[in-house]
């Protein structure tokens, strides 16, 4: 069980998974910007967070399988 869901997490996020990524971020800078954030109930600000750190996480596993090994 643990490498079915293993291999879904590690796999690269889809070309068509990309306008849903791009529009996550988009409206959380506009709630950013516009102080809606403060209006936000825990669960929202959690689930924003959780969105957060996961592009971030797509963006480094990206940049490193773009340019590995260029460090050493």
């Amino acid at each position: 069980i643990f490498m079915k869901y293993a291999r879904v997490e590690m796999a690269p996020p889809k070309l068509s998974d990309i306008p849903q990524i791009k529009a996550g971020i988009g409206k959380l800078l506009t709630t950013a910007r516009t102080g809606a954030w403060k209006q936000q109930t825990v669960k929202e600000a959690t689930l924003n967070v959780r969105l957060e750190w996961k592009c971030l996480l797509v963006l480094c596993r990206r940049m490193h399988w773009q340019t590995p090994y260029r460090w050493l």
